[in-house]
This record gives structure tokens, sequence and C-alpha cells, in this order.
């Protein structure tokens, strides 16, 4: 909207009063950030409102970046990168994450407890007793 505003009946005069900015933008995460160097010190002006829509606009769509990148080398630690796209988001949490379904006696089997801790205990046995009683929804 900002690169059509003549289209709105707003010109060069009437620009600067309604559109106050400077070559700043507002990150997802509140933090205000520079679109170019020195961009706190420099207004948008009229002729400048097409520069400032792209740049806006490039530090927006760039700024997850550096989270996909992260996220993606995770996800190749677990599955090779070249095959990832093959799978869809529920195949992918199965190979990453493993199955959801928690089996409460598998787990009971494989339990190892710390020093002075057993299976005889009182709140141990109140525990496996209350993982016993949840529906498979709040064992998750």
């Amino acid at each position: 909207r900002l690169r059509h505003i003549e289209d709105e009946g707003v010109d060069a005069a009437l620009f600067e009063d309604l559109f106050p900015l400077d070559f700043t933008t507002t990150l997802s995460d509140g933090r205000e950030v520079e679109v170019m160097k020195g961009g706190t010190r420099r207004a948008v002006a009229y002729d400048d409102r097409d520069l400032y829509a792209a740049l806006a606009c490039r530090a927006r769509l760039c700024e997850g970046l550096a989270a996909s990148a992260a996220l993606r080398a995770g996800l190749a630690a677990a599955v090779p990168a070249r095959l990832l796209s093959l799978f869809d988001g529920g195949d992918l949490e199965r190979l990453v994450c493993g199955c959801s379904e928690v089996d409460v006696e598998q787990l009971r089997a494989h339990t190892k407890y710390g020093v002075g801790t057993s299976d005889r205990d009182r709140h141990v046995r109140y525990m496996w007793r209350a993982l016993t009683h949840f529906s498979q929804s709040q064992r998750e």
C-alpha cells in the first residue's frame, strides 16, 4: 500500500505528516531494527517509499533464516537432509521423537531408580498407579 499511496490521494507534501517513518522496522519478536545503515537517522521521504517498503519486506522475510537453518540442522542430525523432503510433519515427528503412545508397562520395565529409591516406595507406587489410570492423551 505504501508503494502506491498516491492512489489514496497522498502526495509528497502530505506523506511526511501521515507517515513519520525512519528506515527501521519492527520484527516479529518486537525488536526494532534498521533496514539500512544509519536507518534511525534517516526519515523516509515520499520518493524513498519504494526503497523503504522493499527493505522492510526483506528484513521481515529474512528474520527467520537463522532459526530455519538451526531447525534444519537439528532435523538433519536425526534424518539425512537429502531425505527430509520425503516425509510429512507426522512422519518427521515419529522419526525424531518416536511413538507418542506411552506403554506404562514397558516404561515400568525399563525405569531405573536413583540411589535410595525403588519401585516399592510409596511415592513411586502412587506414580505408577496414576500413570496407569491416565488416558493416553494425558500420558503424552
